[in-house]
């Protein structure tokens, strides 16, 4: 009973306590529409005016930078032709190397004793298919024991020499 007499309490709008934080409504405002005195032909020739000039504006800019829009045209066709030959030098990069990495996969699942020097080569052959170096300097010891891991490979001599133009030691 006790809970009913509080709960009657709160809902009694007519305690001025509880109303007290309660700001007053905002004031009613009445809007118009604009008024029919305006004179819509001279704002229709004024923005007829705006958009002519703007017209005109922007041929002459067309007519300005067509030296502009020519260089970047002929940038954007030298952009083009650069992007084939590195696609060309790198689809040739790509073929040279097809055949001794596919050996080397194969020989890298048996040989386990030598699998750093078979996934450095694997390595270097992949950062120079990608154009990312045009040489590997190695020092002496790295250089034989890589070479002494392909000498037990049956590799022909186009693929040891291309090898060999990759991999190359640095004189101490």
């Amino acid at each position: 009973m006790n809970n009913e007499n509080n709960d009657n309490d709160i809902d009694n709008d007519n305690d001025i306590s509880y109303n007290d934080n309660i700001r007053p409504p905002d004031p009613v405002t009445n809007e118009q529409l604009l008024d029919n005195d305006y004179n819509y032909e001279l704002i229709n020739q004024t923005v007829n005016q705006t958009v002519n000039q703007n017209i005109t504006n922007t041929t002459n800019y067309d007519e300005t930078n067509y030296d502009q829009l020519n260089y970047n045209d002929e940038l954007n066709k030298a952009l083009e032709l650069s992007k084939n030959e590195f696609k060309e030098v790198e689809d040739g990069r790509k073929n040279e190397f097809k055949s001794i990495k596919l050996k080397l996969n194969k020989i890298l699942l048996f040989d386990r004793p030598n699998i750093f020097n078979y996934e450095l080569i694997l390595s270097i052959i992949e950062l120079y298919e990608q154009c990312y170096i045009n040489e590997y300097k190695s020092v002496n010891k790295e250089f034989n024991d890589i070479f002494n891991v392909l000498k037990t490979i049956r590799l022909t001599k186009d693929e040891y020499s291309s090898i060999k133009k990759i991999i190359v030691c640095k004189e101490e």
